[in-house]
């Protein structure tokens, strides 16, 4: 009877895992020198992301706030404007109306949730303390950095941040 109870827990764990979605990429949030908030978004592997989405919670899974489709996306990185964004990118409704004291996420997905770009929180008063060209994510600690879009690239080939499948 042990051994059935422990091959079903194993047989479990496996389906599990095959549920979870793969982070092979991670998330920022940038400003230009107008003080214009960026998403950008840096992956490895052969699977850029199709959309992005900014979120806050509330509900049982969160309230979106925006979403993104993607262009036909090459090279292991891109970036867009929240408001207005370009490139190709399209906003799904009308632009986000962010408050001033709501913690938001952004991450980036596929389609078919095979892959995703690992999330990065934000608020407006921190994004307000962001220095133009750097990138807002959090550390392995949940604490705000800001890096180089060079770094936040080298980071996203780094197993220790993602796993590039």
């Amino acid at each position: 009877m042990r051994w059935r109870l422990g091959l079903s827990t194993v047989a479990m764990a496996v389906l599990m895992a095959g549920c979870s979605v793969i982070d092979n990429g991670l998330a920022g949030i940038s400003v230009d020198p107008q003080g214009h908030l960026f998403v950008v978004l840096a992956w490895c592997g052969p699977t850029p992301p199709d959309g992005a989405t900014i979120y806050h919670d509330g509900g049982a899974d969160g309230i979106e706030d925006a979403s993104y489709d993607a262009p036909k996306l090459t090279g292991r990185s891109t970036s867009f404007r929240v408001d207005d964004p370009a490139g190709g990118w399209k906003l799904q409704g009308k632009a986000p109306k962010l408050q001033k004291n709501v913690t938001y996420s952004v991450y980036g997905w596929t389609r078919d949730n095979s892959y995703a770009v690992a999330s990065a929180d934000f608020r407006l008063s921190t994004a307000a303390r962001i220095t133009p060209g750097k990138v807002l994510l959090q550390d392995e600690n949940e604490h705000d950095m800001q890096v180089t879009r060079r770094e936040l690239h080298r980071m996203a080939h780094d197993g220790t941040w993602v796993s590039c499948g």
